[in-house]
């Protein structure tokens, strides 16, 4: 789903080398100038901050249950934050909820 919808609406999907993902992922979304991003909570905790991704306009947590910190840190800025967390065994996304538009 993460790479079908997009293409499917005429977008492209960056998939960063191993190196990139485990290193600096904000250097990654920055060099592949993202928009959009769907990271797991504890990933998308590695971020120093919103204003350390400027391109970066939405960002989709799911994976994981997102925490305080996770909502604290993203509802800041300029970047729409989506909490798309669930059961898996159920469906691929049981709860999508908007926690933050710009």
């Amino acid at each position: 789903m993460e790479m079908l919808t997009p293409l499917s609406c005429g977008a492209t999907v960056c998939i960063p080398s191993d190196a990139d993902k485990l290193n600096d992922v904000s250097h990654t979304i920055n060099n592949f100038q993202a928009t959009w991003a769907f990271l797991t909570t504890s990933v998308a905790n590695i971020i120093t901050s919103p204003s350390s991704v400027p391109t970066l306009e939405t960002l989709v947590v799911g994976g994981e249950a997102m925490t305080a910190e996770t909502v604290a840190k993203w509802t800041s800025g300029k970047v729409c934050l989506i909490n798309a967390y669930g059961k898996r065994t159920l469906h691929k996304f049981l709860h999508v909820q908007i926690i933050h538009l710009n």
